[in-house]
């Protein structure tokens, strides 16, 4: 729904014409993103984006830097620091929160860690793609992979790596 309320927004342009005009030119991207289609040739907004290592790690640099790249302002800051900090009860971190069912927190695309490390978030993607961010360590860690266990413990594997995320930014100085 948010992707046709976005379509309806920006005119005849698609989702990926307007994310490279917006975002992928003015980052530098060094590759086209592709959005997956319905059966009617609509891009899935709720997923489906297949972006290149390199491209998702500079997505996660414009996050840490607030949206600002090469000191122009791409995304606001004021959306940056919205989207990354869940703000409803059901939608906080928390083993023990009889809100969720999940034990991340989540907004706009973003999860935080049920135990926070340096203010860090994370996007997490099918098959265990992932950025993290780590605010404090000035830290961005891109992955890709083609994990085809995932979807038995989706999960776990989360935790796994956020985990090992989160001690390799401990382990910066």
């Amino acid at each position: 729904v948010v992707g046709m309320v976005v379509d309806a927004a920006i005119g005849k342009r698609t989702l990926s014409e307007y994310l490279r005009e917006k975002i992928w030119q003015p980052v530098g991207m060094a590759d086209d993103a592709q959005w997956l289609v319905d059966g009617t040739g609509i891009e899935l907004s709720l997923g489906g984006l297949n972006v290149t290592l390199r491209d998702l790690a500079k997505f996660g640099q414009l996050f840490l830097q607030k949206g600002e790249w090469n000191g122009t302002q791409i995304i606001p800051a004021t959306w940056v620091e919205t989207s990354i900090k869940p703000d409803a009860p059901h939608l906080m971190p928390g083993r023990d929160n009889p809100l969720s069912d999940k034990i991340w927190g989540f907004k706009y695309l973003w999860w935080t860690p049920v135990i926070p490390f340096g203010g860090d978030y994370f996007a997490s993607g099918l098959f265990n793609q992932h950025i993290y961010i780590n605010p404090r360590k000035k830290l961005v860690i891109a992955k890709t992979t083609a994990n085809h266990h995932y979807t038995q413990a989706p999960e776990q594997w989360k935790e796994h790596y956020i985990d090992l995320f989160q001690t390799i930014a401990r382990s910066i100085d």
